[in-house]
């Protein structure tokens, strides 16, 4: 009896050709997200891990495809931000080889010409079985959405990007009928919704921001309402960050969405944990993707997320791709590169300063992209990355063209630099008011320090109020020091600056920005005149900033380290209507031109704690030159 014969190993493939008439950078935020393109195609959920395989790590996925359970090696997905999206996996086992797609988008005038093409091996007979299925699938799956995509008549990055994914008019949410594009959304409790977001305080905020976010909770499909990042919402939306976040953090007190603390990891720049309290967040973070152990830094990997509130929707989402670049959208081209082999790719070079790296590591290259049309060139080296930008004035489009030295091939990421510019960091969220007052009892756990890398302390303090209680009376005098502290708090939060804590008669602020606090500095001063210098009631400002730590004291927020000391002993070296930073400080732009007109001095001074001695600069902000 003989063996039976092999049946031969088959490459399957399925190609698809569209042209739509919508530029690439609009259908970019759909057709280059494999995460939403699986699932629009009727693609099964994925459960993923990290292994070490072959003294690699690799990211493992497993889900049923047809009622079978198949298992997979997921080799980083390659992508260039508009032009194509391309990943593969490799099937341990079962049916299936390998299988993968790639969609590239060629502008055609004021359209796009959209190629898709999916592949297939099968293994086996039972991969001579599932193939033309699976190929029936994608056929069917993605001819549909690029059905539904030409038959938009208007379609933009907004829209795509599941922010106010309809236009319709009036308060009242309506059900999107691009379910397919956008993704499944839980039935919503549109009158629990009217009722909680009437609770929001009068005047607190803004009637467009709260039409935006109830179409925002209404409408929007459920991946856009369960991590909602205020600051990408107030760019979409055209209006203030400052305004939308407050509105967000509004919105939690009356039940309309929830906070949460995002760990964002500093070398795949993605979630490495969310935290419902920021009590729960540890000085020190695993990122499995990565597989690396960081120390957080509150104030540059902790992020405020919002998500919708269970009472008004429950969210379901789920993974499709985990390797989509929607899921890196600070990385806008991701390319392997082969040993001896140069590889050229055009594209749109984001202006202004990006990064590369390896993928997975965190040592980066630093590269400046001028106005100009030009090419990125990439070498690959031992000793890490060089790139150097040479403008190409008549070309009509950008290029990276990278060549490798190195023995294996190599993934390089190229990042934008700004890649947190829509996070609402720790160090931002702890210098608002609405923040401190709201939330009063978030803070970090007892014993835990969560470094933040920025900010800016303002210590002021009240001269003459001793006096004013022997020459007033306790009574008079207390209504007019209570007057005081209203009125440092109302200036503070005028140029976004929050008050940590009054000591006395001292006040404690925190700005983002240490331009903002001497802004409020020059302000505190002329007003608290204007109001109280017929009390005899003066008042004396230190500003510095830098470094700090966020620690718990007595169940609230608080700062500590050098830069909280400093800028205490700084106020101390004030005198009434002064105003006593350090020199470099002073001359830092736009700071310098805050202090144009004032007549100042330079001086040295020993500060308690404080080594080596400073040379600081004393401001007369009761005074004009």
């Amino acid at each position: 009896m003989g063996y039976p014969l092999p049946v031969p190993q088959k490459l399957r493939q399925v190609e698809l050709k569209r042209r739509l008439p919508t530029p690439p950078e609009a259908l970019w935020p759909l057709l280059g997200d494999t995460n939403r393109l699986d699932r629009a195609t009727g693609m099964s959920a994925v459960s993923y891990h990290f292994e070490q395989r072959d003294g690699r790590r690799v990211r493992l996925g497993e889900s049923s495809e047809l009622g079978i359970r198949v298992r997979w090696v997921e080799e980083p997905y390659e992508w260039a931000e508009g032009r194509f999206v391309s990943g593969e996996r490799r099937f341990l086992g079962g049916p299936a080889v390998r299988g993968g797609l790639r969609v590239e988008l060629q502008p055609d005038g004021e359209g796009t010409l959209v190629r898709a093409l999916w592949h297939f091996e099968g293994r086996g007979f039972p991969g001579r079985i599932v193939g033309p299925r699976m190929a029936s699938l994608f056929r069917n799956g993605l001819g549909r959405v690029l059905d539904e995509l030409a038959g938009l008549s208007e379609l933009s990055a907004q829209t795509l990007g599941s922010i106010d994914p309809t236009k319709g008019d009036g308060d009242a949410p309506r059900p999107s009928p691009r379910t397919t594009l956008l993704g499944p959304r839980q039935d919503v409790d549109v009158a629990e919704l009217g009722r909680r977001a009437k609770n929001l305080p009068s005047g607190k905020v803004a009637p467009e921001l709260l039409a935006h976010l109830s179409r925002l909770l209404g409408e929007a499909p459920d991946e856009a309402v369960a991590q909602m990042r205020p600051f990408a919402l107030a760019s979409a939306w055209n209006e203030s960050r400052r305004d939308t976040l407050a509105a967000f953090l509004h919105a939690t007190r009356v039940g309309l969405v929830d906070l949460r603390w995002q760990v964002d990891c500093p070398v795949c720049r993605v979630s490495a944990s969310v935290h419902e309290r920021l009590e729960d967040v540890r000085s020190e973070v695993h990122c499995d993707a990565c597989g690396v152990d960081y120390g957080v830094g509150f104030g540059e990997h902790v992020e405020a997320v919002f998500q919708a509130n269970p009472a008004i929707r429950r969210t379901q989402t789920r993974v499709f791709c985990a390797s989509t670049p929607a899921f890196r959208k600070h990385v806008f081209s991701q390319l392997a590169v082969e040993p001896g082999d140069p590889r050229t790719q055009a594209l749109r070079l984001p202006r202004g300063e990006i990064v590369l790296r390896f993928l997975g590591q965190q040592e980066v290259t630093r590269a400046d992209i001028p106005d100009a049309t030009g090419r990125l060139e990439v070498r690959l080296e031992a000793s890490g990355l060089t790139a150097h930008f040479e403008p190409t004035p008549d070309a009509e489009e950008d290029e990276i063209h990278i060549e490798s030295a190195l023995a294996l091939r190599q993934v390089v990421q190229f990042e934008r630099a700004d890649w947190n510019a829509d996070a609402a960091l720790g160090s931002i969220v702890a210098t608002f008011p609405e923040f401190r007052d709201l939330f009063a009892t978030e803070a970090p756990a007892a014993g835990v320090d969560l470094e933040i890398g920025y900010l800016a302390l303002l210590f002021s303090d009240l001269v003459g109020s001793t006096a004013l209680y022997g020459r007033i009376g306790d009574a008079r005098a207390y209504a007019l020091v209570q007057e005081h502290f209203d009125l440092m708090a109302h200036v503070i939060a005028e140029h976004d600056g929050s008050v940590v804590k009054t000591m006395g008669d001292a006040v404690m602020a925190s700005f983002a920005s240490a331009t903002h606090a001497v802004a409020a500095a020059r302000e505190m001063v002329t007003r608290h005149d204007a109001r109280f210098e017929e009390d005899e009631l003066g008042l004396k400002i230190g500003v510095h900033a830098g470094a700090c730590l966020a620690v718990r004291a007595n169940e609230t927020l608080d700062f500590f380290g050098s830069t909280v000391n400093m800028a205490a002993r700084l106020q101390a070296k004030a005198a009434t209507g002064e105003l006593v930073m350090t020199e470099a400080l002073s001359h830092e732009e736009p700071i310098a031109a805050l202090l144009e007109g004032y007549p100042s001095e330079t001086f040295e001074a020993r500060l308690k704690g404080i080594d080596p001695v400073p040379r600081l600069r004393r401001v007369h902000l009761d005074q004009t030159a």
